[in-house]
């Protein structure tokens, strides 16, 4: 009997590796871009000084898993590559126009936004995370819809999920919200899955950053931060930690899979979970799962669930509100209702799902 849950563990992994790497290419875990290959050992990545090396305009997968977001202006951005240290400045078409240390890339941009009059940030930003494994190609959809339906400036921020904790990603966050711009009066946040738990990281390092210490001994006061926030929806959002994660995380596959992040939500969430806060911003939760049909299930976990995580492990005290539509965990970020409730929170605080749908629409979108 042991043997049998053995295998059936086993086949419930990869089934599961494979709705969560849906979006990815076959071979996203060989070299992902031409210059990954840099010389890392001849790379002052924290001279003060620009420093770029020869460049030819080079086209680039946009960032698979080695890749993390620093900056961004008018779909063009700078990355920071997690492995050599490396940064590169790639446009909208994924091209790379110069390669080098942090300096070298912004003065490239800089250069670059003045010859091509490249507009700055909208006041208002929706900055888009994905998940764990996924690239920003998971939200392109979600992304489209968005800037066609807001007036914001819509952001996916690419990081690099496997390489590096939460906090590291978190971190990461932070540097490339800051380099957003002064002009920047609200920021809204859509993350799914992994990418909700490096957000409430981020706002919980900002908390504590912006922490008076006190000469009593009350507690020390908070600083309002200069960031402005909106509003934030969470895609099945792991916010209980995941039983999944936990049971696979015996596997040396899994972990070698996941990196330090699937570790952190698995056995190592009673440590990380101390790191995260409670947005103190209307935020809403849409889970997938259903409590009838059970049409979307799986059996290693309890209760409703979307196949990778539980209903119950979605929740957080302080949601305005709570939402679970049938659909699993790779395709709630690829569903047209939840599109249009996405907008709808982040525009009138509101899902409103009852009247998102109208009378043409299906209740077959719910199942996309």
């Amino acid at each position: 009997m042991t043997e049998v849950k053995r295998f059936a563990a086993k086949v419930s992994l990869g089934v599961c590796l494979f709705f969560l790497r849906f979006d990815q290419p076959l071979c996203s875990n060989q070299l992902p871009d031409s210059d990954r290959g840099s010389q890392q050992d001849t790379m002052p990545e924290n001279s003060p000084e620009p420093v770029g090396f020869f460049n030819w305009r080079t086209p680039t997968m946009g960032g698979q898993q080695f890749w993390t977001d620093v900056q961004f202006r008018a779909g063009w951005k700078i990355q920071h590559n997690v492995v050599t240290g490396h940064f590169r400045l790639i446009d909208t078409n994924n091209v790379r126009h110069a390669w080098g240390n942090e300096l070298h890339c912004q003065q490239a941009l800089e250069s670059i936004a003045i010859e091509q009059e490249l507009p700055a940030n909208q006041e208002r930003v929706i900055v888009l995370l994905h998940g764990l494994i996924r690239t920003h190609n998971s939200m392109r959809a979600l992304k489209s819809y968005l800037e066609k339906n807001t007036s914001a400036t819509v952001v996916d921020f690419e990081y690099a999920s496997t390489r590096g904790r939460t906090a590291d990603q978190a971190a990461a966050l932070q540097k490339f919200i800051d380099n957003l711009g002064d002009q920047i009066t609200k920021i809204d946040f859509v993350a799914h899955s992994l990418g909700n738990i490096v957000v409430r990281h981020y706002l919980h390092d900002l908390a504590q950053q912006h922490k008076i210490p006190s000469t009593a001994d009350d507690a020390p006061i908070l600083q309002p931060s200069r960031i402005p926030f909106g509003r934030m929806v969470m895609l099945a959002p792991p916010n209980q930690g995941s039983r999944m994660a936990s049971l696979m995380n015996n596997s040396l596959l899994f972990n070698s899979v996941v990196g330090p992040t699937g570790i952190e939500l698995g056995k190592g969430w009673s440590i990380l979970e101390k790191s995260l806060a409670t947005p103190d911003f209307e935020f809403a939760i849409i889970a997938g799962g259903q409590e009838n049909e059970r049409i979307i299930d799986n059996w290693l976990l309890a209760g409703p669930n979307d196949f990778t995580v539980g209903v119950e492990e979605t929740k957080l005290e302080g949601a305005k509100e709570f939402e679970t539509i049938p659909v699993s965990h790779s395709f709630i970020i690829s569903n047209q209702a939840v599109f249009k409730q996405v907008v709808n929170f982040l525009d009138k605080g509101t899902l409103n799902a009852a009247t998102i749908l109208s009378s043409n629409d299906d209740e077959s979108l719910l199942r996309r």
